[in-house]
């Protein structure tokens, strides 16, 4: 039988793991390379289907067009943001250093298959947006059984 005291120590870590997985406002956050805190968060994303393609929006607020890596196959979005901010300010006898990373790398199944070579991105305003033609599914052809 475990002891009280591990029980209730394998909760409190637990949920320091679940809180650190799920940032929220009210949480500090290390944003220093291996402080053994994350340091990617996934963008708000959405993918609709129209009658001729597929629309993928991602927002990416404060990230640099040329830090998006976007990859499309027939079945599948990959986009992926590295950039790393730092500002070091030195005045009057202070020194303070800031550092924020704001990269991602995700996959995004699509709904139905895409045509790749025709997709398009276009990046306006902190919201990239991609957009691919389906692809033409061959009409069926009824087959008599003889």
């Amino acid at each position: 039988m475990r002891r009280r005291r591990d029980i209730f120590d394998e909760i409190r870590r637990l949920f320091d793991e679940m809180m650190w997985e799920y940032p929220s406002p009210w949480q500090p956050q290390k944003a220093l390379p291996g402080a053994g805190y994350p340091t990617r968060r996934e963008a708000y994303t959405n993918m609709v289907e129209t009658d001729k393609e597929v629309i993928f929006t991602a927002e990416l607020p404060g990230v640099k067009k040329d830090n998006i890596d976007i990859n499309v196959t027939e079945n599948r979005i990959d986009v992926s943001v590295e950039a790393e901010e730092k500002e070091e300010k030195e005045e009057a006898g202070k020194y303070s250093y800031f550092s924020r990373y704001s990269g991602f790398k995700s996959s995004y199944p699509t709904p139905v298959p895409v045509d790749a070579e025709k997709a398009e991105a276009n990046y306006k305003n902190g919201v990239l947006e991609i957009k691919a033609p389906k692809l033409e599914v061959k009409k069926k052809k009824k087959i008599e059984v003889k």
